[in-house]
């Protein structure tokens, strides 16, 4: 789950970005797991000690989880 976070933590970073990737994403996608996560992800510009950054992650689930909701209540109209 924390990996999943953290992937979604880093995507809302990029769509907030412009959508556009730096070369510093693909130096932490081509790192590997060389180094320690806090190491890596702080050379692509995020603080994994903040907790505004996991808060991005849990956002975009809020995101995922609104629409498909309102997908359910297109395609069930009335059950809730």
């Amino acid at each position: 789950m924390l990996g999943e976070l953290l992937l979604l933590a880093i995507f809302r970073l990029y769509h907030d970005s412009g959508k556009r990737l730096d070369s510093r994403y693909f130096v932490l996608l081509e790192s590997g797991s060389n180094h320690a996560p806090e190491r890596l992800l702080a050379r692509a510009g995020a603080d994994i000690s903040e907790p505004g950054f996991w808060q991005k992650g849990l956002d975009v689930l809020g995101d995922m989880v609104t629409k498909a909701e309102q997908l359910a209540g297109e395609v069930f109209p009335g059950k809730h």
